[in-house]
């Protein structure tokens, strides 16, 4: 199925000025050093190659419904050729990560030129989530995880506000999850945010609860006030409503701790309630699961 759609058109005296104001610096902020060393010398295919290109990240972005920012920027899609010298698009960092969160598992890529324009269309394809396997997932991630804790002495607990207990339901699921999992809170509102977890007012005032600084407080409070060496925290918004054009339904800020190692990251998830909230749990699992790892 069709997971996502995207196009764009980039005018080759757009590109023309921002070379001429910029310089290096454009192609080093838009393009990945594989794309440049790969470009043509020759003026007329060098314009075309960077325009074509160009337009096919921002299709890109388009496409996994973030536009270009935090969580897709333009050097995290990248643009070569591939055998038969058709383009081919792999996504890099923020922006695999989200397509890893829609579910994308194959990338259609069209690039064309007409007179002065480049013009750039991406297809995503991929598998419907289906809340079952998310969950099953969910839990095979807790059961290595508190393999890992275990093996450590490392003691885990949980920090939920749009999830409710979902991911301390995934871990207490594992038979045996009582030696590395301590607990969880479920921490709602602001106030027991605050009053549990010692998240501050400023921060709740002037970032929100749906924000990174918020959840880094979150997993601080976790550390700090129950004396844990590993812990998760995640506040975002599980729709159907409380979305903003800033902040829209399945915006999610995940975090992990272990130890000295901290990580928080904000996603993009798509999907009815119960799959933001799945695809939340699996993310900050994931992000546990790569800090034990390192």
């Amino acid at each position: 199925m069709i997971i996502g759609l995207g196009t764009d058109i980039i005018e080759i005296d757009r590109l023309e000025k921002s070379l001429d104001r910029s310089g290096e610096s454009f192609l080093n902020h838009v393009y990945t050093q594989d794309e440049l060393d790969v470009c043509p010398e020759a003026p007329v295919r060098r314009r075309e190659f960077l325009a074509g290109r160009w337009a096919a990240k921002e299709a890109c972005a388009k496409a996994l419904g973030t536009g270009i920012g935090v969580n897709c920027s333009m050097q995290d899609v990248e643009i070569l050729s591939g055998d038969n010298g058709r383009p081919v698009l792999t996504m890099l960092g923020n922006a695999r990560q989200t397509a890893d969160n829609l579910g994308v598992t194959a990338c259609h890529l069209s690039i064309s030129h007409e007179r002065n324009y480049a013009c750039a269309t991406v297809i995503l394809e991929g598998e419907k989530l289906l809340p079952q396997e998310l969950r099953a997932e969910n839990e095979a991630l807790a059961a290595a995880i508190g393999k890992m804790l275990l093996s450590r002495g490392l003691h885990l607990g949980t920090a939920e506000s749009c999830t409710g207990g979902l991911i301390a339901a995934n871990i207490t699921a594992i038979p045996g999850s009582s030696e590395w999992f301590d607990g969880g809170l479920v921490t709602y509102t602001n106030d027991w945010k605050h009053r549990l977890l010692g998240v501050r007012q400023e921060t709740l005032e002037n970032h929100g609860a749906v924000s990174e600084e918020t959840v880094r407080e979150m997993l601080q409070g976790l550390r700090d006030r129950q004396g844990l060496t590993a812990g998760l925290a995640v506040s975002g918004i599980a729709g159907p409503g409380g979305g903003t054009p800033l902040k829209p339904v399945g915006t999610v800020c995940c975090g992990a701790f272990c130890q000295d190692k901290i990580t928080v990251v904000t996603c993009h998830f798509h999907g009815d309630r119960a799959l933001v909230r799945l695809q939340s749990a699996r993310r900050c699992l994931q992000l546990l699961q790569k800090l034990l790892e390192a």
